[in-house]
């Protein structure tokens, strides 16, 4: 039986491969942050959820981690958190890339929707005309009280 949900962040990079992007390793979470969610600089040593609806920063995304052998947690790795106490693995995706992201609650779209950032880590539909990315498959999390996941297209 195939797999209902990815269990890799990253899903298709624009030209190929999936290990072409530059991983970094060098800041740990300012709070827990979930693989999947796009992030921004905190402080000089540390990042969080990406904190401004709307905007328009480059597309940085939390990885997952590879040392967490499926099925010896009990979180799936796309779903182990990285801890303040750990370095978190991040890279910067590129237009077309396609990765495993969070539509926020509320909200609903259909596929080819463009996409802002919901100020939370993840995405929201556009309403301020700064498209990040846009959604490659239908969701409804109208009903939603939590974020749920999506899978994404850079733009």
């Amino acid at each position: 039986m195939a797999a209902t949900k990815p269990n890799t962040i990253i899903l298709k990079l624009n030209g190929g491969n999936t290990d072409a992007r530059p991983v970094d390793d060098s800041y740990t979470p300012a709070s827990a942050i979930t693989p999947g969610e796009v992030i921004e600089f905190a402080t000089a040593t540390t990042m969080q959820a990406q904190s401004t609806a709307g905007d328009a920063d480059a597309m940085m995304v939390a990885l997952e981690d590879p040392y967490i052998r499926r099925g010896h947690t009990t979180d799936d790795t796309i779903d182990h958190d990285w801890a303040t106490t750990q370095k978190v693995r991040w890279a910067y995706l590129q237009p077309g890339d396609v990765f495993y992201g969070f539509l926020a609650a509320g909200e609903s779209v259909t596929r080819g929707a463009p996409l802002e950032f919901d100020g939370a880590g993840g995405f929201q539909a556009e309403t301020t005309g700064t498209v990040v990315a846009y959604a490659e498959e239908t969701k409804d999390n109208s009903g939603g009280g939590a974020s749920v996941r999506i899978r994404v297209r850079v733009r």
